[in-house]
């Protein structure tokens, strides 16, 4: 929620949604992508609006971890499987196999 001023100086309050299209590879942490809306937060009379800054952070995967670019994922292969040869299945971050 954040404050508008209207054509008549009052102040109101309003809702609005914005959108950020998350791309492949932006970074976490302390060095985190950020994304600014420009002149989109509160309005206050005599003062430009106020800019929106997010900071994009990494979610933990119960699966998956992230090392660097890649992403990493262990399973246990028993030895006699890996000497003997084995079909292993693999999940994907969309919950196929």
């Amino acid at each position: 929620m954040c404050s508008v001023l209207q054509a008549r100086r009052q102040i109101i309050q309003e809702d609005e949604v914005l959108t950020i299209k998350v791309k492949p590879g932006w970074k976490n942490g302390k060095k985190g992508t950020k994304v600014t809306f420009e002149g989109m937060g509160n309005e206050t009379p005599g003062v430009c609006a106020a800019d929106i800054t997010f900071v994009v952070d990494e979610k933990r995967h119960p699966v998956f971890k992230r090392n660097g670019d890649d992403l990493e994922v262990a399973i246990e292969l028993p030895l006699v499987d890996a000497l003997t040869g084995c079909t292993l299945t693999v999940p994907f971050l969309d919950g196929e196999q």
